[in-house]
């Protein structure tokens, strides 16, 4: 894929990237990050891994102990599909939302399936690459599956496909919102006023936060119960 399209949303002036690398320490990401955040102008904290399960690793330490000193909305850009177990993780350690690359096949549509019941309905985005051509079809059916398509540049003639299935699908835009609209031309309102305003925004972290939480506890609590 062409590298000015990955990861997608580069020039957003709302959020602030995050690249997990090899040759760099969680202490230093961590540290990096908290300098440079301000609570006010930045919506979301967008994470992108290039490697291995080694990176990953890293990858949860650093979200993990940004959770502790930010509040902040933390969302993954995946290039290659992760499996089910880390993606159990990856929502345990504080991720808010999952983006995943699109791509044909079984195993996307599976990751993709999983994700959506992981994560809250309106927490989960597809990608598709704005070189490559996407029809009606593939957009109504990821809708479908309950994740919201995503591109950068976005399409008008995708733009309005996208917004005519939100009527049906009913997929949950108020995470969206909170993340400035991921480049989908969402109608402004109150609501909108709300939602993308600090304090709006502080407190859909902290219920977001709370819902892992009890989430989390009741995946251990039915461990416990079966004496695993």
């Amino acid at each position: 894929m062409d590298s000015r399209y990955w990861p997608p949303f580069q020039t957003e002036p709302h959020s602030d990237h995050v690249w997990i690398k090899k040759d760099l320490s969680v202490a230093t990401v961590v540290s990096e990050v908290v300098d440079r955040y301000d609570f006010k102008a930045i919506k979301f904290l967008g994470f992108y891994v290039e490697g291995g399960a080694e990176i990953q690793t890293c990858l949860l330490d650093v979200i993990r102990q940004l959770k502790k000193r930010l509040k902040a909305l933390f969302i993954l850009f995946e290039k290659e599909l992760p499996v089910t177990t880390i993606m159990d993780e990856y929502y345990a350690s504080g991720v808010d939302g999952l983006c995943l690359l699109w791509q044909e096949g079984s195993l996307f549509v599976k990751t993709l399936d999983y994700g959506v019941k992981l994560w809250p309905r309106g927490h989960v985005f597809v990608f598709f690459p704005p070189e490559i051509h996407v029809d009606k079809k593939t957009l109504c059916e990821t809708m479908e599956r309950g994740a919201l398509p995503l591109q950068d540049p976005l399409y008008e003639e995708n733009a309005i496909i996208i917004l005519q299935n939100l009527k049906t699908t009913k997929i949950p835009l108020k995470f969206i919102k909170q993340l400035g609209g991921l480049g989908l031309p969402l109608e402004e309102g109150m609501m909108d006023f709300l939602l993308q305003s600090p304090i709006g925004r502080k407190v859909f972290i902290d219920l977001s936060d709370l819902r892992r939480k009890l989430m989390v506890k009741s995946v251990a609590d039915s461990f416990d119960s079966a004496g695993l």
